[in-house]
This record gives structure tokens, sequence and C-alpha cells, in this order.
């Protein structure tokens, strides 16, 4: 099984929005997405190409919190818009998922693809053991 390595050239094609940031900040960004996924021979993700795909969609993620896509400053708004006003501008925002996991995922379109995408790799799974009782083996 292979690391997987920051493919620049596939998250511009997949991301453009986020052209203007520099190598180094997606490189940031990438290893940001290899601390919560794991880039290593112990990967769960034993698919290279599938571990690839959500390590670009999980660095999308860390340069839209971090920097902010198409030019733009990133938000600093935490959850989702639950309602607006207009007179005198009023915004309010709230956290709703199952997980505080999943809330910290949703938080950007990027992460939520990436939550979704990495489903059953978070899943557990019954191992019986002939001389054992049940084990829960946790995936992630």
């Amino acid at each position: 099984m292979a690391i997987v390595t920051f493919d620049s050239a596939k998250f511009a094609s997949w991301y453009p929005e986020f052209s203007t940031l520099t190598s180094d900040q997606l490189q940031a960004c990438f290893d940001q997405a290899c601390m919560l996924c794991n880039n290593t021979e112990s990967s769960i993700v034993t698919d290279v190409s599938a571990r690839s795909n959500l390590l670009i969609m999980l660095t999308a993620h860390f340069a839209c919190l971090n920097f902010g896509a198409n030019e733009q400053t990133p938000s600093q708004l935490v959850g989702r818009i639950n309602h607006a006003s207009e007179g005198s501008v009023k915004i309010g925002a709230e956290m709703v998922s199952k997980s505080e996991a999943a809330s910290f995922y949703n938080q950007t379109k990027y992460g939520a693809a990436y939550w979704r995408a990495s489903s059953p790799w978070r899943s557990a799974f019954y191992v019986p053991s002939p001389a054992k009782p049940v084990v829960i083996v946790p995936m992630g």
C-alpha cells in the first residue's frame, strides 16, 4: 500500500476556486487533511485511489476554512445559517448534526462531500470469535 502525495494538478482540476492559493498553502491544507484521514501504510482506506480522493476533498475543506474560496476571505461563521434579516443585518447560525464530527465537516461543501464519501470507513462491524464473546472493531 502506498502513501498519497499531494497532487496539485488533480486538486486544481477539481477545485479551480482555490487557484490563487500558493503551493505552500495547499500543502499545509493537505498536511492538515492527513491528520484526520490516515495516510500511512496502516490506513483503513487501503485503496490508494479512494484515499487520494478523500484527501483532496478534505484538503479543499481546510483550504476553504483557512483561506476562503474564489478570492473571498474565509467566513468566521461556524455552522449553517438558520435565519437572516435585512434591516440592521442580523444572521443566526447553528450546528445541527448527529455528531460533533459531522458538524465540523458540514461547515463547507467540501467537508460535507468528504464526510459522505468516507462513511464506509467510519462504520463498525462485528467480528465473532469462537472462544470469546463478540468483539466490536471500530473502523475509523
